[in-house]
């Protein structure tokens, strides 16, 4: 978990950790329009093809400040989460430490965009569903924020081997993949509903950008490790 939450919440929001309404969590101005962005004839950023974000061993946290150092439960220490997205298909993988069907009330999730940006950004949290067997696939929820967060669940299996959890949404049951910004996030709510979680993302952790041939006009910097130490906003 690495020390971006210390200077922004973006990304990652998490029952009992973030405890303020997502669009509040940031200072952002929310002007969606002044965002740099994919998307039409407008665009000013080369089409992303998705980001693999490595994650060390041991960070798990309990609180937003700082970095973490806890290794329980180890089904959620994620140590590479990553997005591949073709033509057709966005396909996103956690790769954890332990099994993330043994820790308790366990979900991942994934932020495209940023939440100062709502017109352009939506999540995917996936987790148990209530009532199913243990070990059978996990449910998928799609949350967009313009106009106001809305949810809906996805028809997509979220399959859960070993330590792995992964699935497939055809791009057509998603928005527009609008910005370079990704955040994936693990958690787990033990019992007497203290919350762990992880998190990984393109802003500060060593990790590859792909995209697609640069926009008209726009010049982008190579893909690679993002600097830990740049604290811009």
């Amino acid at each position: 978990m690495s020390g971006w939450r210390r200077r922004r919440c973006v990304g990652l929001v998490l029952a009992g950790v973030c405890v303020l309404p997502l669009a509040a969590c940031s200072s952002g101005s929310g002007d969606s329009g002044a965002v740099p962005n994919t998307i039409g004839p407008q665009s000013s950023l080369a089409e992303s093809k998705g980001f693999r974000c490595e994650d060390p061993k041991g960070d798990l946290g309990t609180t937003v400040k700082g970095v973490g150092t806890g290794t329980e439960p180890a089904g959620i220490d994620m140590v590479v989460a990553e997005a591949k997205v073709d033509d057709k298909v966005m396909t996103v993988t956690y790769q954890m430490v332990g099994d993330p069907n043994a820790a308790p009330s366990p979900f991942v999730d994934l932020l495209q965009g940023d939440i100062t940006a709502p017109d352009f950004t939506f999540e995917l949290r996936a987790n148990p569903i209530a009532g199913e067997p243990a070990g059978s696939p996990w449910g998928l929820t799609l949350i967009t924020f313009k106009g106001g967060e809305q949810r809906r669940g996805l028809d997509t299996a979220v399959t859960v081997s070993g330590n792995t959890v992964t699935y497939s949404v055809p791009l057509a049951n998603l928005p527009p993949i609008a910005t370079l910004q990704w955040t994936f996030g693990a958690a787990s709510t033990a019992a007497d509903g203290k919350v762990t979680f992880d998190d990984c993302n393109s802003f500060t952790a060593t990790g590859t950008q792909s995209t697609a041939p640069e926009a008209p006009g726009v010049s982008l910097a190579p893909s690679g490790p993002i600097d830990p130490n740049d604290t811009s906003p």
